[in-house]
């Protein structure tokens, strides 16, 4: 997407032939060729390479490098190598001898880049002439015999480290980090303890020493989140590269992504060019090489030294995170496993050292633990999973003949070894347990293999006569044809055909849809379900099988829906134009989709509009050329609740087109109340704008308003505080006291702390000591929300601080009661009544004291407060102490007893509480005290 979203842009890919995904790689690329983007690929001629592009890239774009510019380029890199090379810069004052080094080398590289460089890494030895004129006199005539030659001149003493090196590099799962192949040439298996940190390369830069021409350091830029660590200067580990001349490719330049991310440098090591891992896995490397470089004994190799280290690492003292100390455990833990199973399969035979993993519990726990790619509990892990689930064959073999449950396994998810295999798709193994009479969940490993298409698997299980009704269903619903005609081939129920056959549908897989039908498989609603999610193909299949009218009628609408034009005309044959399947007809089904074209395609053929919903549908997806093609073909433009659902959405070009058909601004709907109304609440200026313009009543109420709604456009716009339009509203002649409202404009306002639409509606003549609504008055309702700055500005503009409101509740005693310690302060700072009483909570104490607020309690008996005792209609005596220690506020208790002690409040006599209430002393302790106190 963001490739078509650019101009022209030009894609380049160098080195193709040395990518280690490039069949997918591959697979992808045409997928390039649609647009407008500008490919260059460079490669060597390989046969798979070549035969992929040429089926989509015409002959005459193949382009061959002529070999005379690519000497040109060669012969500069040999200038500038003997002019900046430290070890070559010697034969620098002979210009002589820096001639016939390049004249040499160009006489013998016959176009090979990768050649000449070797040569000069051979000539840095070179220290007099002699030397120089005898190397030059002999240098290999290609490179497969100069890699030999760099091979036969490892000395013995670094020969085994060598081979490590390249067994890693040319067989390692993913390029290794420099700390990490120092680690693991410092494994010795024949030592105990096998890891020694001691043994580390002294200075990790010369592990190249090792292999000299042969390998090479890269650095690539890695994103990660950022730690504390990064204050440290991660550059210094590098700059010791870049001063010493060490040659160094740079990989994936990127940039900072943000204040958590952020991008360490990583230096890995690498092989130099493709042709040596080519040469590496050749039978042209020397003898004393050649056994070790063999695939399984490279293989075997890794995973050895890797369990070693893994080994190493479960008996330290850091515990499981050790991996800041040890480097090489991550590749380890992740990887051993994938090299032990290509050495089991090419070798047929168990390491000693995996048969010491899987049988030694405090080892295999550990790695079980650092595992990330088993979904197992790592708490309760068995070997015989763990083996299975990487398809180490030879490995499940010793275990079992070591006595391995073979059907041991988590029986919540129904998971065991064989399941594990079927889902992994290691064949090998599933023929060793079925052969070995594992059968436990047997049809759930037919049901995972038909999953993830493991057809081998399949076909397995099958002949072992393993079924499962759900594997049919699963297969069908992802499209593995191959699967599904394995299952087919085998008795399976009618009833399982059908639903396949849904499934199959339903996800447009059109060739198993085929078999399905070819096998009697039919299903009612399969037709309906291929035309919802618009699979083409897969409807025209069926249309030729589906006779009955009732299916062809219930599809039409689901074709319409996702606005598939050609599966629309093609449900269209020999079906009911105008057939409701229980959601809409398929013209109501067209609009609600915003499908101009279908719309067209129904009207066409017939579709009525006038029983239809579908003005409504259209004026819901906002699409307006449809909603005007309706109004064309003779919709009616007072259809119910059309224009709501215009103007509800913001849909302005729409409602104005409908208002200009006719439709009444004014219209008022039982669901949704007038246009007007609704447009303010929601905060829709150019909405209302237009509907005053095409006449709206401004003061239009709704009678049979819900509770706590608003009742007209300005109470609507104030409670959401939508400053603009009660601007409008006011300009266009809203009454700002109108009677009849549930809130009054200035109360919602006040009630959400909307202190500009608060002084605008006062600037237009509110009047702030009107009573009623929910509140009760506007002061009230600011007191009651917490909203100081209101109610600051409603008594500065003439509010009755000392007014009640609902149910006699003054403005200070609702702050009290939800403990607005600012709003409080600033009744009391004007005036306010601290011992006023009446409404159900008596006065501001007993409310802050109900409600456990301390603060608020404090402020009230500072500014005079008293808790005076009270007798309600039962006889039961009250007072704020009373009602702070019946909720259990104890500091509120210990503020109002020391008033008590200071003479502020009545101590009653007798007959606290009823009977019923005693219970409230059990509470003991503090509170026994508290209650014996009053």
């Amino acid at each position: 997407m963001m490739v078509e979203n650019m101009g022209d842009p030009y894609v380049v890919l160098d080195a193709l032939d040395e990518c280690k995904t490039r069949s997918d790689l591959l697979q992808q690329l045409p997928r390039l060729k649609s647009g407008r983007v500008c490919l260059l690929l460079t490669s060597r001629t390989e046969e798979d390479i070549v035969s992929s592009l040429r089926e989509w890239i015409p002959s005459s774009n193949f382009v061959s490098i002529r070999q005379g510019p690519v000497d040109i380029d060669i012969r500069e890199v040999v200038r500038n190598r003997i002019a900046t090379d430290p070890k070559l810069r010697r034969f620098k004052s002979r210009p002589d001898v820096c001639t016939e080094i390049e004249t040499r080398l160009m006489e013998k590289a016959d176009g090979m880049f990768r050649w000449a460089v070797c040569q000069l890494d051979a000539l840095q030895a070179c220290l007099d002439l002699p030397s120089l004129r005898e190397a030059l006199q002999s240098l290999p005539a290609g490179l497969n015999e100069t890699y030999t030659r760099i091979l036969r001149g490892i000395p013995e003493m670094h020969k085994a480290r060598a081979i490590r090196i390249l067994q890693f590099l040319t067989f390692a799962e993913n390029p290794l980090r420099l700390e990490e192949m120092v680690d693991a040439i410092a494994v010795n298996l024949e030592q105990t303890p096998v890891f020694e940190p001691e043994n580390r390369l002294l200075d990790p830069r010369e592990i190249t020493g090792y292999c000299s021409s042969l390998t090479k350091f890269t650095i690539r830029r890695e994103r990660r989140y950022r730690d504390k660590s990064d204050d440290i200067d991660k550059d210094s580990q590098f700059r010791l590269f870049r001063e010493e001349n060490y040659r160094i490719e740079h990989l994936e330049e990127a940039t900072d992504e943000g204040p958590d991310l952020t991008y360490e440098e990583v230096i890995e090591l690498q092989l130099a060019h493709a042709s040596v891992n080519d040469y590496l896995v050749s039978d042209q490397v020397p003898e004393d090489f050649k056994e070790s470089l063999r695939q399984d004994m490279a293989q075997r190799a890794i995973a050895d030294i890797s369990v070693a280290y893994l080994m190493t690492a479960a008996h330290t003292s850091e515990g499981p995170d050790n991996s800041s100390s040890l480097p090489f455990l991550e590749y380890c833990t992740d990887s051993w496993a994938q090299h032990a199973a290509i050495a089991e399969t090419v070798g047929k035979r168990c390491s000693p050292w995996t048969i010491r993993l899987f049988t030694t519990p405090e080892e295999f726990k550990y790695w079980a633990h650092l595992h990330r790619g088993f979904a197992g509990n790592s708490a309760t892990a068995l070997p015989l999973s763990y083996a299975t689930y990487h398809g180490l064959e030879e490995s499940v073999k010793m275990l079992l003949e070591k006595g391995a449950d073979i059907d041991a396994g988590d029986a919540v998810g129904n998971s065991n070894a064989l399941v594990i295999a079927s889902r992994e798709g290691h064949e090998s193994v599933v023929r060793l347990l079925l052969g070995k009479g594992a059968r436990l969940f047997a049809s759930r490993a037919l049901q995972m293999a038909c999953t993830y298409s493991n057809e081998a698997v399949v076909r397995l299980l099958l002949e072992a006569g393993i079924r499962d009704g759900r594997a049919l269903r699963v297969a069908s619903q992802r499209g593995y044809e191959a699967v599904v005609q394995l299952l087919l081939a085998k008795d399976t129920e009618t009833n399982v055909r059908n639903d396949a056959l849904r499934d199959a549908c339903e996800n447009g897989h059109e060739a198993v849809v085929r078999l399905l039908l070819e096998k009697g498989a039919v299903a009612s609603d399969a037709l309906l379900l291929a035309s919802r999610r618009g699979h083409e193909a897969v409807v025209r299949l069926l249309l030729k099988q589906v006779a009955n009218i009732d299916e062809r009628r219930d599809a039409l609408p689901e074709a319409s829906s996702p606005g598939n034009e050609e599966i629309a005309r093609l449900s269209l044959v020999n079906a009911d134009v105008d057939a409701d399947a229980g959601f809409g007809d398929a013209l109501e089904s067209a609009c609600r989709g915003g499908h101009e074209a279908v719309v067209r395609l129904l009207l066409e053929k017939g579709a009525c509009i006038d029983n239809s919903e579908a003005l409504r549908a259209a004026c819901v997806s906002g699409n307006e050329l449809i909603v005007r093609l309706l109004l064309q073909e003779g919709a009616d433009v007072h259809t119910p609740n059309a224009l709501y659902d215009a103007y509800c959405r913001g849909h302005e070009a729409i409602v104005q087109l409908l208002l200009k058909e006719g439709a009444n601004a004014n219209e008022l709907s039982e669901q949704f109340g007038y246009p007007l109304i609704v447009a303010s609440y929601y905060g829709q200026e150019a909405m209302v704008r237009l509907l005053l313009q095409e006449g709206a009543d401004v003061n239009a109420q709704v009678e049979k308003a819900k509770a706590e709604e608003p009742v007209d456009a300005l109470e609507a716009a104030s409670y959401r505080g939508h400053e603009g339009i009660v601007r409008l509203l006011l300009k266009n002649g809203a009454e700002v006291d109108k009677p009849g409202r549930y809130w009054g404009a200035l109360q919602a306002a006040s009630s959400r702390g909307y202190n500009v639409v608060v002084q605008l509606l006062i600037m237009n003549g509110a009047d702030v000591n009107a009573q009623g609504g929910h509140y009760g008055s506007a002061l009230c309702a600011a007191s009651d929300r917490g909203y100081e700055a209101v109610v600051e500005l409603l008594i500065e503009k003439g509010a009755d601080v000392h007014a009640k409101g609902k149910y006699d509740v003054a403005a200070l005693h609702s702050a009290s009661l939800r403990g607005h310690e600012a709003a409080v302060r600033t009744l009391l700072a004007k005036g306010a009544d601290v011992n006023s009483q009446g409404g159900p909570w008596r006065n501001a104490l007993w409310a802050a004291s109900s409600g456990g607020h301390t603060v608020v309690v404090q402020l009230l008996l500072e500014a005079g407060a008293d808790d005076v005792e009270d007798v309600d209609k039962y006889g039961n005596h009250e007072s704020a102490l009373l009602a702070a220690l019946r909720i259990g506020k104890e500091k509120v208790v210990q503020v109002l007893q020391a008033a008590r002690a200071n003479g502020k409040g009545s101590v009653p006599g007798v007959n606290l509480f009823r009977e019923p209430q005693k219970s409230t002393r059990d509470r003991g302790g503090f509170w026994d005290d508290a209650f014996e106190s009053v």
